[in-house]
């Protein structure tokens, strides 16, 4: 696994140990100029961004506005 996988699985099994809800966005493909390769993760809680990139700008904004929806819709 990759350093970047590994870091993921630590942040999201720190997560469900404190029983913290969460949402993980993975980049599956990418058209253009895009920084991240497929396989990019964020983890992202009700109040935002908490871990990783799948690129940034305004890709990235409306991905964690998703999931910080669906968190809400679970509260």
């Amino acid at each position: 696994m990759t350093p970047e996988i590994d870091q993921y699985f630590q942040v999201a099994n720190e997560l469900i140990q404190e029983g913290t809800a969460f949402v993980t966005v993975t980049l599956l493909s990418r058209k253009g100029h895009v920084p991240q390769m497929p396989g990019s993760k964020i983890t992202v809680l009700e109040k935002g961004l908490h871990w990783g990139t799948i690129g940034g700008g305004k890709f990235e904004a409306r991905a964690i506005r998703e999931a910080q929806s669906l968190l809400q819709q679970q509260s």
